[in-house]
């Protein structure tokens, strides 16, 4: 084996290895994701097993914090990273165990609001509609139906007057 066959196999074998740690590195958009995600999933859990007193400022301060949390944390899902997208970021496995627990968030937190707040979190359309945000959503649908909804912003509207939100 001479000189020349020595440098291609140095050549293969360092390429190798560069291929290994590309697959096993998680980039810091990704991991970002996941610890928000992790951060949430523990303070729904704490208000889920200690409570709060319904309708008092503790529940509004700490529901609305967790709601503002979510929808950030939401915002970089549809993006693909955390604070900024990264290429490849939404077929990362992580991501896609990140995004598929953001509907479970979602729901429990909607669980507080409704206990505590009595309210519907989403985008209230001009016919009065409530629409959720959805990762099912692409972004452009996010944006249109954020721009054609009351206030341009998502709230968590009373269920006793669907023109009020808490």
């Amino acid at each position: 084996m001479g000189l020349l066959d020595n440098l291609r196999n140095f050549a293969d074998s360092t390429r190798d290895q560069l291929n290994a740690v590309k697959n096993t590195v998680i980039p810091m958009e990704i991991q970002n994701l996941k610890k928000s995600h992790d951060q949430l999933a523990a303070d729904i859990s704490a208000i889920e097993s200690n409570g709060i007193i319904a309708n008092s400022p503790q529940a509004l301060t700490a529901i609305t914090h967790l709601r503002t949390f979510l929808m950030t944390h939401y915002g970089h899902l549809m993006r693909g990273g955390d604070p900024e997208p990264v290429v490849g970021g939404k077929a990362h496995p992580l991501y896609l165990e990140v995004k598929n627990g953001f509907a479970d968030l979602d729901s429990r937190l909607s669980a507080l609001e409704q206990k505590y707040q009595n309210c519907v979190f989403g985008y209230q359309a001009a016919d009065g509609n409530i629409y959720k945000p959805s990762l099912d959503w692409t972004q452009e649908q996010w944006l249109e139906i954020k721009n054609s909804s009351k206030d341009q912003v998502a709230r968590c509207w009373l269920n006793s007057d669907k023109n009020q939100y808490c």
